[in-house]
Order: structure tokens, then sequence, then C-alpha cells
């Protein structure tokens, strides 16, 4: 009987242990399952993590780093741009939204060396166009407007005091010219087509701040300045000088406009890394495009995105305009004068790359 007794306990016991080895084996299975989905990480060093795609094709997602080239009047807004990445983000893809007002290549290099792979961008062509000779995976995807349903371009004005006896860019020989450096491109080459024609300012100053240049144009201190100024398909014209009028400008009858460029360039451009998964690039256009066309979200779009209308870009047409600006930026200074200075004792991006390219430019002293 005792014996008895024995066995039963042994084999209670043992189909506990069954018991609980079964409950722990199946805990163990479902924390690994758990896991596996929660450790599923953003992409590090280039790495994506891989989602179901439609007709069982998987593609990967993507945590993408949007950077913007802060406008000098409409700075990125924070809570705008966090509401923005909310309404972006997809099952392929989510896009984080930074902005910078200083030198662009640096904000790229500043990026997580994880994300280097998944860059987009919003900035001026010019810029982009000195980034792409070096980095030629990155391609345009949509030239960019603030305005709504209009198109923007960026051209030079020149301009001259009013009481200069300057009608015609003909009468610009042995005079002295002031470029602001947002417009240096472009300047240099209206400058070089001057000089086939015989044509050479006796000097040259760059300006980093227009109004210094405007205030030296007022002063007799400079002849001619080349000026930035915004002009929309509309037929609106927003140039820093003032409102333009058919006699100068409105706020400042001190000067008059000689001519204008006949090379415009779109205002911005957005640009993506190629070596994103074509899918998800093709994700982020339409996705981009679907919150460009709702009234309700332009505005969220300028504000974090500085950014309402989006026109894709034509491959021949982003080719014709980046010829151009590498045409100018390989033109140096000292091939349209003998004499040239910067205005400015620390020179910013622009005036970095010309340095880089053509070596140094003199500080005016005054």
């Amino acid at each position: 009987m005792k014996n008895y007794k024995i066995i039963i306990v042994f084999v209670l016991t043992l189909a506990a242990g069954v018991i609980i080895g079964n409950r722990f084996s199946s805990k163990m299975n479902e924390r690994a399952d758990v896991l596996k989905t929660i450790q599923q990480p953003l992409p590090q060093k280039g790495k994506e993590r891989v989602v179901p795609g439609q007709n069982g094709v998987t593609k990967a997602y993507t945590v993408i780093n949007l950077i913007v080239q802060e406008d000098d009047i409409d700075p990125v807004q924070d809570v705008d741009r966090l509401a923005l990445e909310d309404i972006l983000k997809t099952k392929s893809f989510e896009i984080h939204i930074s902005s910078t007002d200083k030198n662009f290549k640096n904000a790229i290099q500043d990026t997580h060396p994880s994300r280097k792979n998944s860059i987009m961008g919003v900035l001026s062509p010019t810029r982009f166009a000195s980034m792409t000779a070096r980095s030629p995976q990155l391609v345009p995807l949509y030239f960019t407007s603030l305005e709504p349903q209009v198109d923007c371009y960026n051209e030079t004005q020149v301009v001259r005091n009013a009481k200069s006896s300057i009608l015609t860019p003909n009468d610009f020989n042995n005079k002295k010219i002031g470029i602001e450096d947002r417009v240096l491109i472009q300047s240099k080459l209206m400058l070089q087509k001057l000089k086939e024609k015989g044509v050479s300012p006796s000097k040259i100053i760059i300006y980093s701040q227009r109004s210094k240049g405007l205030n030296d144009l007022l002063h007799s201190n400079i002849d001619v300045f080349y000026t930035r100024a915004k002009v929309f398909s509309s037929g609106a014209v927003e140039s820093g000088v003032g409102t333009v009028t058919e006699n100068g400008f409105l706020e400042t009858p001190g000067i008059k406009i000689v001519t204008t460029s006949d090379f415009k360039i779109p205002c911005r451009i957005m640009f993506i890394n190629s070596r994103i998964d074509s899918r998800i690039i093709e994700d982020v256009k339409n996705k981009l495009m679907d919150v460009s066309m709702k009234p309700e979200l332009q505005s969220l779009l300028r504000k974090g995105l500085l950014i309402s209308t989006l026109r894709e870009v034509v491959p021949e047409q982003w080719k014709k305009i980046q010829t151009e600006i590498i045409k100018g930026q390989n033109i140096s200074l000292n091939s349209l004068t003998h004499e040239f200075y910067q205005n400015d004792p620390n020179p910013n991006e622009i005036l970095q790359t010309e340095v880089a390219k053509h070596g140094p430019i003199p500080f005016e002293k005054q």
C-alpha cells in the first residue's frame, strides 16, 4: 500500500512538471515572437526594415532625413514641422525634418552615419549643382515655390543710382561693379558676355549684405549693383530693393533698373538620395504631391518645409540649368577684372566655394 502511494505521488509530480514545462515553453515562444517584432530596428548603417508589400512583394521601411535650407525671411517652425512629419508618415517610410541656416554640406556631414544614405533636402539649385558634382547619387525631384500654384524663379536685377549717366550694360566699361553674393554665379555669366563685347569693369566688390551694396550705390561708391529678385509665373516680382514700378522702385526712387538677367533659376529644388529603394522614392513623391494638393495642408507644408507648390523636375530642363550654373562657377573673377574684393571679412558658404575653386578674394578695407 505504501508503495502504491509513492507511485501515485511520483506520477502526479511528473504530470505537474510536464504541465509547467509546457506553459514555460509557450511563454518563452511568445516572448521570442514579441522580441522579434519590437527588435526590428530603424535603419542602422544603411540597413532597412523589410515590410510586406502588395502581391507578396516586400520593400524596405525607410527613415528619411529631410534637411531644409532656411529662407532669409521664413524660418522652419518646429511645431508645424512635427505635425507635418506625422502627416507624411506611411507604412513604408517616415520623414524626419531638420533645418539649417548655415552650410548645407556641413548639415549633411552632421547627419548620423546610419542615415547618410537616406537623405532628402530642399535648397537653392546653385548649391545643389555644387553638391551633385561630388555626390552624383543625389537626384532632383521637384522645383518648389513658397506660393500656392505659382512657379518661382530667381533672376538678377542690375540697378544704378538714379543720378548716374549709365543707361545700358554697354556703359559698364571701367565702372565699379557691386555684386550681391547670392547672384554671384549669374552675375559672372552676365559679365562674361559683356567681356566678349569688349566691356570690362575696373573693379568688382562682392557684398554678403544687400543693404551695404545698396548704400554704397546711393553714395556713389559703386556705379552698378547686381542683386537678386524673385519672379513668379503669375507676373509678380519680389525684389530686395523694393516694390518694382515702371519708373524704378516705389520705396527707393533714387535707384533705377538697368537690366535683368535672361537666365532664371528656380527658387528652390527638392532632391533625394537615389540609393533609397526606388519604390520608396515613388511613394515619397506621391505622398508629397498629395499633401501639396490639399488646401487645408498647404499652410502646414509651407511652414514645415518652406514650400507650397511642387513642380516635377524634367531631366532635360535641369541639365540645361545645371550646365549654366557650372559654367558660371568656372568663371574666375580675375578673368573679368584686375581688381576684385569682398566687402565682408567673414565670407559665407557662397564665397567659401568661390575661394576654394579660384583662390583668395582680398577683403576691401574701408
